[in-house]
């Protein structure tokens, strides 16, 4: 029985070996509109979205005035391969990412914040996406945990609900998902179930 366990352990450790070496680590640079604050979201599996575009190991990401952007990427070929993030504005002037509240003291008056992957259903089809925040990372850090950030990140995505529906919906091999993966906030609306993993934490 012992000697069965060791093969099976000896095999899972292959196949994970065998799985990691064939990642790519990409490295990201971000574009976002000069002034935008609020929630950044790249949408995948969007068939007409070409505001990734990806060169050899590299991905440059333009989000929209709305703070959105699309691909027809899956979104299981790009995580959880991540290499190093940069981001700017229009501008081409850096903006800073805080992995915490504590990186830098002072804080700037405009960094990048967050850094999740999640999916939630929008117009009846399931949307992968990473998202970010972009403004005031004391004011970030300070509600992230709260039922206002729900509220606020649902009403984003109910703002930006029609472009990704239309999006999704240009691609029919993209199937309706049994489980819709949402939970109730205290506010009653709905928002997704993020069974998320931060990409930086």
């Amino acid at each position: 029985m012992r000697f069965l366990n060791y093969c099976i352990s000896l095999l899972l450790l292959v196949i994970s070996t065998s799985s990691c070496s064939n990642r790519k680590n990409y490295n990201w640079h971000f574009t976002i509109p000069n002034e935008y604050q609020g929630f950044l979201v790249i949408g995948f599996n969007c068939p007409k979205g070409n505001d990734v575009q990806k060169s050899d190991y590299s991905l440059r990401v333009r989000y929209s005035s709305k703070g959105i952007a699309c691909t027809s990427m899956k979104f299981l070929d790009l995580f959880p391969n991540i290499g190093t993030d940069s981001f700017t504005d229009t501008d081409g002037k850096t903006i800073p990412f805080l992995i915490n509240g504590k990186d830098k003291n002072p804080a700037p008056s405009r960094a990048i914040c967050g850094g999740e992957t999640a999916s939630r259903i929008i117009g009846g089809k399931e949307l992968f996406y990473y998202l970010h925040w972009v403004g005031d990372p004391v004011r970030y850090y300070e509600f992230r945990n709260t039922d206002q950030y729900l509220i606020e990140e649902n009403r984003f995505f109910g703002n930006v609900s029609n472009i990704f529906t239309k999006a999704m919906n240009a691609n029919p091999e993209l199937d309706t998902p049994t489980n819709t993966g949402s939970i109730q906030g205290k506010d009653g609306t709905e928002h997704a179930n993020q069974s998320t993993h931060d990409a930086r934490e």
